[in-house]
């Protein structure tokens, strides 16, 4: 049954999205700074490394406990959490606080879930390791190719420029048009993310 697999490729194409932030980040940082014009898109970019430092200490973890408690009870558990954690980033207007909730909650259940399906994956078919693999990781890549299309569509489906210049003339920013979408984005992604990763899991 080539479900394991097919299931792992949709866990690891809502996980793939990781990669989204280098899309998503100016976005972030204009709502951001509407309501605290320190945050500059320097600022929020260090999402970023922090998001892939967190989910790359976490797969060893995420096997040990998917073992544990069950591989679809991990895997479900912690696709809801990293859904969630989208779902209120699109609620929290301090920098810190989203953070926190983007890069450390929503790293932490990303890194948990890794690992998991390429494993279970190995369990079915432990003659094709490279098969396995390279179907579950394809997911992987192709998460962030094809959110950023959703994305773009809520937040900016015009295609318009920032033209907002920070103090310092370094940067520009959207305007309250195009971030007041933002919060919408986040949530309509976090409902794909949760609805994609569940059936990934059955």
């Amino acid at each position: 049954c080539a479900l394991p697999i097919f299931g792992g490729a949709l866990i690891h194409l809502v996980i793939g999205t990781f990669y989204l932030w280098g899309a998503i980040s100016l976005y972030v940082a204009s709502w951001l700074r509407s309501y605290d014009d320190s945050i500059s898109i320097d600022l929020v970019k260090s999402i970023f490394p922090f998001m892939m430092l967190t989910i790359n200490v976490m797969p060893s973890f995420g096997i040990k406990l998917a073992e544990k408690i069950g591989f679809k009870v991990s895997l479900t558990i912690n696709i809801i959490i990293y859904s969630l954690a989208v779902f209120l980033c699109s609620f929290i207007t301090n920098f810190w606080g989203f953070f926190v909730v983007y890069a450390f909650v929503g790293g932490v259940s990303n890194g948990l879930i890794y690992m998991v399906p390429v494993v279970l994956g190995l369990k079915y078919f432990p003659d094709k390791k490279g098969m396995v693999n390279g179907i579950i990781i394809a997911g992987y890549g192709f998460g962030s190719f094809i959110f950023n299309f959703i994305a773009l569509a809520v937040v900016n489906q015009d295609n318009v420029k920032p033209t907002i210049e920070d103090d310092e003339g370094k940067h520009e920013y959207f305007d309250e048009d195009v971030y007041g979408k933002v919060p919408r984005m986040l949530r309509i992604l976090a409902l794909c993310y949760v609805i994609i990763g569940l059936i990934g899991t059955l």
